[in-house]
């Protein structure tokens, strides 16, 4: 059982990794974190950051907010759009949804 005392932190943890994303997103181009997997990796550990904390929001907290969307499902958190696909695409080593998540961060 998740503990409803917690969601606090959770949307701490999901608030501080959207700030990350959100104050890096301008100091590198697309080419340049597709080409330095350290760069690259960092935007992913951030979505992942995000992922996990809003896996372990409780329901009675997600129910008491449904105006926000809650994706539960990694690939839902990377890119909503790609809730459908059953499964990441991996491309030279890399998953093509994070890629493209990433493409949607520049919108």
């Amino acid at each position: 059982m998740r503990e409803p005392l917690r969601d606090r932190e959770r949307l701490e943890h999901i608030l501080s990794a959207i700030n990350v994303l959100l104050a890096n997103k301008d100091r590198h181009t697309l080419d340049e974190v597709v080409a330095d997997p350290i760069i690259f990796y960092g935007y992913v550990k951030q979505v992942e950051i995000i992922g996990e904390a809003v896996y372990r929001l409780t329901t009675k907290f997600r129910e008491e907010h449904p105006e926000v969307i809650w994706y539960t499902k990694a690939e839902e958190v990377v890119m909503p759009s790609l809730a459908k696909k059953s499964e990441f695409g991996m491309k030279n080593g890399r998953n093509e949804d994070v890629e493209i998540g990433y493409h949607a961060l520049y919108k």
